[in-house]
């Protein structure tokens, strides 16, 4: 049964029939309790559920919000889990779309999504050319609603965990264990809030600056070429904070096939404090955010865009703390 044959059978137009669905009644449509409540009943007697195209076209709203990320390494696929539980309470639904660390499929993504089929867009595939992107897309003629999970931006808002924070601490951990030359493991950008601070606490207690180790940080085969590279020096460091936990497990991982000792010889942080990192041995200490905290910010602040509303914080941090194991 169509919208149609719903208003024949109740009597009235297909306009009243929408507008009871929608409850819009009162608004430019006006129709008696006692007749509303009877074509309710009509509804749930015969099983009717609207076209959403169509709802979305006449509210002008699709209830779903795009969700763009890199890969669903287990950091991604947890802050995915949240987004979904969040979203669902909103009453939303989630469109994911993997840019497999592409600018040019991100840009094809934003492209795409110009066509209304998302009221707004949530983005946790922060490249280099990404806030160019997220600024071109959120202005005239464009006018998207975009919400990162990702570093502060000027014109966008944005949440994400305090990687100041994240910094000091690891630093911090690593020196009172006794650890004298540091190193910051993956990543591509030397501007990492949380570089920026690990290497400045190093600098506080004396030690020289932080070596910067380059390495791919989603895939783990491509990750694990990288840290054999790394090993093959004379000289290593004797404690490493990993830009997540992938790459601290691969270092865990190639050091042990080396007979380097950890935490005797070589101590390690991790970070984001996902599920992988209570299975290495010796299983590896990390930095943790809360997740649920930032799909609750990064879904109500995007619903707040999509009504025309300002988020309450342009940007959000996420404070961070260590959680020990015995990498380190």
């Amino acid at each position: 049964m169509n919208m149609g044959d719903l208003a024949r059978k109740a009597g009235v137009s297909k306009t009243v029939i929408s507008a009871i669905i929608n409850d819009k009644v009162g608004q430019g449509v006006y129709v008696s309790e006692k007749k509303r409540k009877e074509i309710l009943a009509l509804i749930k007697k015969h099983n009717y559920v609207p076209h959403k195209s169509a709802r979305a076209l006449s509210l002008r709203k699709s209830n779903n919000i795009a969700f763009i990320i890199h890969s669903l390494t287990p950091y991604f696929a947890q802050v995915w889990e949240e987004l979904l539980q969040v979203a669902y309470e909103h009453g939303l639904e989630v469109i994911t779309y993997i840019t497999e660390n592409s600018d040019e499929k991100e840009e094809e993504y934003f492209n795409l999504l110009r066509d209304g089929r998302v009221d707004g867009i949530l983005t946790c595939a922060f490249t280099k050319t990404s806030p160019e992107r997220y600024e071109r897309y959120a202005a005239p003629p464009y006018n998207l609603k975009i919400m990162s999970i990702g570093p502060q931006l000027n014109k966008v808002p944005s949440v994400y965990f305090d990687g100041t924070q994240a910094g000091k601490i690891a630093a911090e951990h690593l020196v009172q264990c006794g650890c004298k030359q540091l190193c910051f493991a993956g990543g591509e950008l030397d501007t990492y809030p949380r570089y920026i601070s690990f290497a400045e606490t190093a600098k506080t207690h004396n030690l020289p600056e932080p070596e910067r180790f380059h390495t791919q940080v989603e895939s783990f085969s491509l990750i694990q070429d990288g840290i054999r590279t790394f090993f093959d020096r004379s000289s290593l460091p004797d404690g490493i904070f990993a830009y997540n936990d992938i790459v601290g497990v691969a270092i865990i991982r190639e050091a042990n096939l080396r007979g380097i000792k950890i935490p005797e010889q070589l101590k390690i942080i991790g970070h984001d404090n996902t599920g992988i990192c209570n299975y290495p041995i010796p299983t590896l200490t990390s930095l943790v955010s809360d997740i649920r905290q930032t799909a609750e910010v990064a879904v109500k602040s995007l619903v707040a865009m999509i009504n025309n509303r300002k988020p309450d914080k342009f940007f959000t941090k996420i404070p961070v703390k260590l959680v020990k194991r015995n990498s380190t």
